[in-house]
């Protein structure tokens, strides 16, 4: 690892997928994460699983989370509308492959307060797992949309990917503000004061560094929590210790 102020950095939003123009390997993953100091990632397909375009993306994801338990955080990301998801997140929980559920309205075509988005909030929170919910600037993902799941589904943890992206920051800190089971991850959001501004918000456990990577560079993502004025104890709960007390491992 680079530098000790990089040690114990955990990603809370991460990928490795073959998809259109997207070709990141594990490996590629891997390299990006030991360049950065970067000890484990949350680790997402880039398909909505299961995936009827692309049947092998189930087997790619297990395949690689089997591979590398000890680097790779599994969030399963489901089709809310394939009336075999739930019975995969059932299976991979109680095979212990992954930790976490991840939705993205924007391209499951689902409202987030969809009864079938419900309905796998609900089943993740049953098994201790948050939800990491796409969020930013298409009207079907912004943050009031993803309060709608948080207040129907008080008992799960909602993390808002992006922070609410470009333009709905602001309203990404006020949803976590008027919700307690909300939690706010930093990836691709573009502003560093803001991260400061949500810490006096929120306090230091619901804000959770990601990167997007390998999509994004993780240096990138690292850099904007370096810049935001947090103090070294509050970039240290950010960059990992406030996600790794939410997520429960056995």
């Amino acid at each position: 690892m680079h530098g000790s102020n990089h040690s114990g950095i955990i990603d809370a939003h991460a990928h490795s997928d073959r998809k259109f123009s997207w070709q990141h390997t594990p490996e590629q993953l891997l390299s990006m994460m030991q360049e950065c100091g970067i000890l484990r990632s949350v680790f997402t397909s880039y398909w909505d699983l299961p995936s009827r375009s692309d049947p092998n993306a189930v087997d790619r994801f297990e395949t690689a989370l089997k591979a590398h338990r000890k680097e790779f955080i599994g969030f399963l990301r489901l089709n809310p509308n394939d009336s075999e998801a739930e019975t995969l997140l059932a299976r991979m929980a109680r095979e212990r492959l992954i930790y976490g559920l991840k939705l993205n309205p924007v391209t499951n075509s689902v409202p987030p307060w969809n009864e079938n988005c419900l309905n796998l909030v609900a089943a993740s929170s049953e098994f201790g797992y948050p939800v990491l919910f796409h969020t930013g600037d298409d009207p079907i993902s912004n943050p009031l949309q993803i309060e709608r799941v948080a207040r129907a589904c008080p008992e799960a943890a909602i993390i808002l990917g992006h922070m609410g992206g470009f333009f709905y920051i602001d309203e990404a800190i006020r949803v976590a503000k008027r919700n307690r089971n909300v939690y706010l991850e930093t990836s691709v959001m573009p502003y560093p004061d803001m991260i400061r501004r949500a810490m006096k918000s929120l306090g230091r456990d619901r804000i959770f560094f990601g990167s997007d990577a390998p999509g994004v560079h993780s240096a990138v993502e690292i850099q904007k929590i370096r810049s935001s004025g947090l103090s070294e104890a509050e970039q240290t709960d950010v960059l990992g210790r406030s996600f790794l007390r939410l997520i429960r491992e056995d």
